[in-house]
């Protein structure tokens, strides 16, 4: 493998020289090597050590400024400012949210960031024509899309005007191509859904973007209206830089793996905060039962930003196992173990990230997306997230991960059941009016029905709510109607499902409750799998 390469030239180097007495650039290169070769964390300290020998000015150029010239339309995109903003202060932001892990002490993608401006500086510098790799045409490109998938270098007797524009088969057979006194040399980059283009006029090694117009003759050194003119146009223009303003896969010291994972959102009565839980789910087969545990060690991080990616809410554990009564079954063969994480939060809005990393092997799993915390403070009609459970008991019993008062509920991450899966619907309703004699009235309607219009309909269906008065049937889906009187402003609602006469596929269940003293109505929904 490269990373295997890549290690194989670490120990070479430092076979050579000791650590503490190279150089910065000895330093930068021990640096760009730990990177490729998947060793973030010796990259991390390496490249510590390098900023704290440059200068004012080059640490600048490695930890901003470079940051800022070549992705500042990103910025601009990513915080919504205009050109003439000040965009300096958004460039510790612009890095953190660029952050693929953050349970790690450092950020893999701005280690990837200095290890293109290595790469960049060693390979694109032109000392005697004062040009910085970095800040070259090739080496812009390389910063925002790394390593291209093939180079082809243009050496041609070819006028390349007269191809096709679209047949550029025999490109790596050219050679030197005179355009009257100009000699010019060229190199294709070809990323795959995208093909750039750079010449270097009169073969002095400074080879700048070929964005020669259409219909020039021979000064369109590149077929007019070819994918690689079009692409290398495009980005010369802006156009390209705001599309695809950088390219970046993650990788880790250990494997990329899924985890089953979700969150519900309620109402806390203790403050005006909101409760969220964020439930996870691993396979029995990625860990072993040992000592009356599944033995399973991880680090599990939930962190929440603000717009700014300034942090607004963030907690890491790590945990030997997980409880073995904390187990749901799906279909008698698929064995998974609970963990949920508790947060209590103010209404906010932002960006929300769940990580797990598994100790035994460094495997990495890591979940980004946007977050909006309900708000449940008022006095209107409200409800709550719905939880699909495993189990549900108002006692004190083993196998739940959620307390809400004297409730206890097992989730199920995956929402996929089966005939040996219990299915349980948990939800709360907030706000409801107490009439003369401080009693509630509600309507609780609980519609099923299939999510793909190509499937066929449910063929019929067993349920154990209690109280059902009314079952209306429409093609594709089930409602069940049912009435509720309380003394319960704020009730909480638990019921089981029978789905074993429901056809397997992918389901969408709404629940709709219509306050008669209100007259006002509130929808919540959710997505569950029936296998």
């Amino acid at each position: 493998s490269y990373a295997g390469e890549y290690n194989k030239a670490i120990k070479v180097l430092k076979n050579a020289f000791k650590e503490e007495s190279l150089n910065l650039d000895g330093m930068l290169y021990l640096g760009f090597l730990y990177c490729r070769g998947n060793k973030f964390e010796k990259a991390s300290e390496v490249y510590s050590k390098a900023l704290e020998l440059m200068g004012e000015e080059e640490r600048a150029i490695f930890t901003s400024e470079s940051i800022h010239e070549i992705f500042f339309d990103d910025m601009l995109k990513k915080f919504g400012l205009e050109e003439d903003d000040e965009t300096k202060e958004f460039i510790a932001s612009y890095v953190k949210s660029k952050d693929p892990l953050y349970l790690t002490e450092y950020n893999e993608r701005m280690l990837e960031h200095f290890t293109r401006l290595v790469y960049a500086n060693l390979h694109f510098s032109i000392p005697r024509m004062n040009i910085r790799g970095w800040n070259s045409d090739r080496g812009e490109i390389f910063i925002r899309y790394g390593y291209p998938g093939k180079i082809t270098q243009v050496n041609s007797t070819i006028n390349m005007t007269d191809l096709p524009s679209n047949d550029f088969s025999d490109y790596e057979s050219f050679e030197l191509v005179s355009f009257g006194n100009n000699f010019v040399k060229a190199e294709i980059w070809d990323y795959g859904n995208l093909s750039l283009a750079f010449e270097s006029l009169f073969m002095n090694g400074n080879y700048v973007f070929n964005n020669s117009p259409p219909f020039l003759g021979p000064t369109g050194r590149f077929a007019p209206k070819s994918p690689i003119n079009m692409d290398t146009q495009l980005l010369v223009e802006g156009g390209l830089r705001k599309m695809i303003p950088d390219d970046f896969t993650p990788s880790f010291e250990g494997p990329i793996f899924e985890v089953n994972h979700n969150s519900y959102q309620m109402k806390n009565f203790d403050n005006n905060k909101t409760d969220i839980y964020v439930n996870y789910a691993i396979d029995k087969r990625d860990g072993v039962v040992y000592n009356n545990k599944f033995a399973y060690r991880h680090k599990y991080g939930v962190f929440l930003f603000d717009d700014l990616f300034n942090p607004i809410f963030e907690t890491r554990n790590s945990l030997k196992g997980l409880e073995l009564d904390n187990k749901i079954t799906i279909d008698n063969k698929y064995t998974f173990f609970v963990n949920t994480v508790p947060l209590n939060i103010e209404p906010d809005s932002g960006n929300f990230a769940f990580e797990l990393i598994r100790l035994r092997d460094k495997g990495v799993s890591a979940y980004k997306s946007d977050f909006k915390a309900k708000d449940f403070s008022g006095e209107s009609l409200m409800i709550s997230d719905i939880i699909l459970a495993a189990n549900i008991n108002n006692a004190e019993h083993e196998g739940a991960t959620i307390k809400r008062n004297e409730i206890e509920i097992l989730p199920n991450p995956t929402n996929a059941f089966s005939g040996d899966t219990p299915l349980y619907i948990y939800y709360e309703v907030y706000n409801l009016e107490l009439y003369e004699d401080n009693f509630t009235n509600f309507e609780q309607e609980i519609t099923i029905k299939e999510y793909e219009e190509e499937s066929s309909g449910i063929v019929s269906a067993v349920n154990s709510f209690l109280d059902v008065i009314g079952v209306k049937e429409e093609k594709k889906k089930i409602t069940l109607l049912s009435s509720y009187r309380t003394s319960e402003r704020n009730p909480q609602v638990y019921l089981e499902l029978d789905m074993n006469e429901y056809n397997p596929g992918l389901y969408v269940l709404e629940i709709k409750i219509t306050d008669k003293l209100k007259k006002q109505n509130v929808t919540n929904s959710t997505f569950l799998y029936w296998r």
